[in-house]
């Protein structure tokens, strides 16, 4: 009690001291406390994307909820704000006033459209952004739209023959790189060696490349300059340049072909305009036969007002002596667009047998022609004649008519033909004609009597794309005197054409005479 007693005064200064420790942990407790309720933990408001990830494709829309929730014991009141990539649309308001009661939440729709020209393999971010009464900002969250990749490139080479320009000797060429997809493309020009050949003024001694960056939905033409390395070749006219073009995931390979012009042009006469041509033959030169020549000449000659002077002769054994009726065969004649005179040897006309000396007229006036015919063999004694007509109505008809005489003295025959014939066409792509011939034939030789006959020729033909067809049918009946007596004659050709170039082909002939 002693020590107590003199010892108050220090007892008291301890007692202040415990206190004030006291206090001091006390306030830092409650400090504490308030710094982790002002934390991330317990937030007084939430927000959150229904889809945080999503996936879309260029010009199409997206669909997301956003959720937000009042944790707090009073009502919030603020403003959401919706942030989008440029080019891209939110359908409604971008920003939104927000009164939310106590805990309480309230789901907000958004339907987003994404831009036409969002590019691919990259993740576009939609920010959702709330603010309180005061506009400071307190929360954002996210939604992430994915554009998948898209490759749509399309390379148009040359695809005929590129030239060469006399005066500066370079060619120019175009490549269209059109890009479609929605990435952005690296394409590579690869080109090969070549000794004849240099692009933009560079020799090709070893492969050379160009690389060309194309943008999404872009299209691209590139102009590359090619010269000869050495202007005066002339070993060849054409020079060939392979060339490789590249892509991320593709290589295409072509050729492209140029072509020196020459200053000089070889014209080729066709055989019907040479004015002379002119086959001598020998056979049986290494028999034991006596050998034995032929001579065939023939030509054109164009005279004055656009007429034609041609002419024809073949004699297939110069050895005997000439005769008409046996080893010769020859006419001239003269003919422009409106009119065909020709005289010498007349041969199987009107689908009769005839030979002899004559001649065929034709004259024409725009669509309709009128000829005559006429033949005498004195070995024979035939004489044939008759005339042939056709009118066309129409663009696409043409009708003909016609008719000759046939008369053997040697034996007795006379024969009169009758002609008749159609030709149609249908769409451009099909062509029918139709010819008959119907005959009365006397005979006097030692009794006298008449007989009747006929013959029907006919063709068609078609060209529908990938389908040609063509027919071809010949009747004679046994009493007609012409070329077709007694024969039935079927041909047909069906020809198809497959997507490699091979082609299937049907043919039908059938012949009895």
């Amino acid at each position: 009690m002693f020590y107590i007693i003199n010892n108050g005064k220090y007892l008291a200064k301890q007692s202040i001291r415990n206190w004030f420790v006291v206090l001091v942990l006390f306030s830092l407790g409650v400090t504490v406390t308030a710094q982790i309720r002002n934390g991330n933990v317990n937030r007084e408001v939430d927000m959150k994307f229904l889809f945080p990830k999503m996936e879309t494709t260029a010009n199409k829309s997206v669909f997301n909820i956003l959720t937000i929730k009042n944790n707090s014991n009073f009502k919030f009141t603020g403003k959401l704000n919706l942030i989008q990539p440029e080019g891209w649309n939110i359908v409604g308001d971008n920003e939104i006033i927000l009164n939310i009661e106590a805990s309480d939440s309230i789901l907000i729709p958004l339907r987003i459209i994404a831009s036409k020209s969002v590019l691919g393999e990259v993740a576009y971010a939609i920010v959702a952004s709330l603010s309180d009464r005061n506009e400071v900002s307190i929360l954002s969250e996210y939604c992430f739209v994915n554009i998948p990749r898209i490759s749509g490139l399309n390379i148009e080479s040359p695809s005929q023959v590129i030239y060469f320009d006399n005066k500066t000797g370079i060619a120019k060429f175009h490549f269209r790189i059109k890009n479609k997809g929605n990435i952005n493309e690296l394409v590579q020009l690869n080109f090969e060696t070549n000794e004849n050949l240099a692009i933009e003024g560079r020799e090709l001694d070893s492969p050379y490349s160009y690389e060309y960056n194309i943008p999404a939905y872009t299209d691209t033409i590139v102009e590359i300059n090619v010269n000869l390395t050495n202007k005066d070749v002339t070993s060849n006219d054409f020079f060939k340049l392979d060339l490789n073009t590249q892509t991320q995931d593709t290589i295409y390979k072509n050729s492209l072909w140029f072509n020196k012009l020459n200053n000089s042009y070889s014209h080729t006469i066709p055989q019907e305009n040479k004015c002379a041509i002119i086959e001598l033959t020998a056979s049986d030169i290494l028999s034991t036969r006596k050998p034995r020549y032929s001579l065939l000449a023939k030509g054109s000659l164009l005279l004055k007002n656009n007429i034609d002077l041609y002419y024809y002769y073949r004699n297939s054994n110069l050895e005997e002596d000439i005769s008409y009726y046996y080893n010769d065969r020859g006419y001239i004649g003269v003919k422009n667009d409106y009119f065909k005179i020709q005289a010498g040897t007349v041969q199987n006309i009107f689908n009769e047998y005839v030979f002899g000396l004559g001649g065929i007229s034709e004259f024409k006036l725009k669509k309709n022609s009128i000829g005559g015919h006429y033949s005498n063999n004195d070995k024979t004694l035939q004489t044939f004649y008759g005339g042939n007509a056709s009118i066309s109505p129409f663009d696409n008809a043409k009708f003909s008519f016609g008719y000759s005489e046939n008369n053997l003295e040697l034996d007795a025959i006379n024969s009169k033909i009758l002609y008749s014939g159609a030709e149609l066409s249908f769409f451009k792509k099909s062509r029918i004609s139709l010819r008959t011939y119907l005959n009365s034939t006397t005979h006097n030789l030692i009794t006298s009597y008449e007989k009747q006959g006929f013959a029907i020729l006919g063709n068609y033909s078609a060209n529908y794309r990938k389908i040609k067809i063509n027919a071809r049918v010949e009747y004679g009946s046994p009493e007609y005197s012409g070329l077709s007596r007694g024969k039935n004659l079927i041909n047909a050709n069906f020809l198809y054409s497959l997507n490699n170039g091979d082609f299937i082909n049907f043919c039908i002939q059938s012949m009895i005479l």
